[in-house]
């Protein structure tokens, strides 16, 4: 399960609404953002310039349970 998910970190601007489609969650600051997704392949084609992490099973519970939050609201 963990080789399935990406932590993508990066500059908000390159958060469009094509590619704020590909994550589960995403948290935003003054410094940029920090999202999970399961597509990480879709999110390299679309988003250069990103680093990416290996979440823990922590970080994908919360991300799930944030998005069926938001699926719900």
């Amino acid at each position: 399960m963990l080789d399935s998910y990406r932590i993508i970190k990066g500059s908000a601007e390159k958060l469009s609404t094509d590619t704020r489609k590909y994550f589960l969650n995403i948290e935003e600051s003054a410094f940029g953002f920090t999202g999970i997704t399961k597509q990480g392949s879709d999110v390299m084609v679309h988003m250069q310039d990103v680093l990416t992490e290996r979440p823990t099973i922590e970080d994908i519970m919360l991300a799930n349970v944030e998005r069926r939050k938001k699926d719900v609201n």
